[in-house]
Order: C-alpha cells, then structure tokens, then sequence
C-alpha cells in the first residue's frame, strides 16, 4: 500500500526541519541568535525546526543567509 499524500508532505516537512536544525548547528548558532538575526521570535525557529510550521521559501533563504550558508541562483 502506497504512502499517503499527508504522511509523504508530513515527511518532506519533517526531512527540511532537520535540516534547518543541522545547518545552525553546523554554524555554531542558538536557535535564539538565529530569530534576532533574522528579525523573528524564537518561537518561529522552534516552530521550524520541528516541523510545526511549514518552512517558506523565504524562510529558508533567510535562514541560509544568517547561518552564512551562500546563495547561488540558478537562472
């Protein structure tokens, strides 16, 4: 029997959400540093990190950007 769609974007959600987590580890940063950073509440990283809340686009992008990961467009 096939996965269901929900467990399957409940899965992406979660495999992003470690990732997040493992690239502000990575980075040495606090979850705390993180949201002052970016201009959020800490509240929103820990949403984030454990997959409460979907992350955007933007969000990721911020993310990479506060944790000095580098940005490369692909046009």
């Amino acid at each position: 029997m096939p996965a269901s769609p929900s467990s399957s974007v409940e899965a992406a959600r979660k495999a992003i959400a470690d990732r997040l987590r493992e690239i502000r580890k990575d980075a040495g940063l606090s979850g705390h540093t993180v949201a002052i950073s970016a201009g959020w509440y800490k509240s929103k990283v820990s949403r984030l990190e454990n997959a409460v809340t979907p992350a955007s686009p933007e969000d990721i992008r911020a993310w990479c950007r506060v944790c000095g990961m580098v940005s490369h467009r692909v046009v």
